[in-house]
């Protein structure tokens, strides 16, 4: 009786261990999440940049139900945002960490990768694994309705509004996704654009 007892209360501990270290908790202010692998996100975007035409971008629209003022008016991609409170935001849904900010003056293609290399080479936040998103992480942020200006959730700062991407249309054109009106716009390599930094959660 006293081993069952025993072995009942050893299963018992390693259960409360597991559900506590699978819950979000907090240290020196910042934010610790609960997503541990790529499976415990809701949504996988793609990261890895690619060559995009019109029917692709409409293509993903509708798979994402991400919102554009001209593709799909109506979309409504669901993040769960949370302030880190080091300058950056998570997105639990899509398990991507954000710049809050980004740049506020405009970039062009190298000096935009060159940025994602200052922030790398100065550990950001304590990670050295930023990049350009791809068009449909950056879609994945814009809202369905206008926060202070921007479609863009109140808890970004204000100052970023037209948003490069690593997507190529083709050409030396470049995908990125203007807050400003809610829409996907492409510019040339040569054109500035600013640069909101994005890395995995699970890297």
């Amino acid at each position: 009786m006293n081993f069952r007892k025993n072995n009942l209360i050893h299963l018992l501990l390693g259960f409360l261990i597991l559900l506590n270290t699978s819950c979000t908790f907090k240290s020196h202010g910042e934010t610790k999440l609960s997503i541990k692998s790529p499976g415990d996100a809701n949504v996988l975007l793609r990261s890895v940049p690619a060559n995009l035409s019109e029917s692709d971008i409409e293509r993903i629209v509708k798979k994402y139900d991400f919102f554009d003022k001209v593709k799909n008016k109506n979309g409504d991609f669901k993040n769960d945002l949370v302030d880190n409170n080091n300058g950056t935001i998570t997105d639990r849904s899509t398990g991507l960490m954000w710049q809050k900010a980004g740049t506020d003056w405009f970039l062009r293609h190298y000096e935009a990768l060159e940025y994602i290399d200052s922030l790398n080479n100065g550990r950001f936040a304590g990670y050295n694994n930023w990049r350009l998103p791809t068009l449909e992480e950056l879609l994945s942020l814009l809202e369905n309705k206008e926060w202070i200006s921007l479609y863009l959730d109140g808890v970004f700062d204000r100052l970023v509004n037209k948003c490069r991407s690593a997507d190529t249309r083709g050409n030396g054109f470049y995908w990125y996704v203007n807050f400003d009106h809610g829409s996907i716009e492409a510019g040339g390599a040569y054109s500035g654009y600013n640069v909101k930094a994005v890395r995995s959660v699970t890297n």
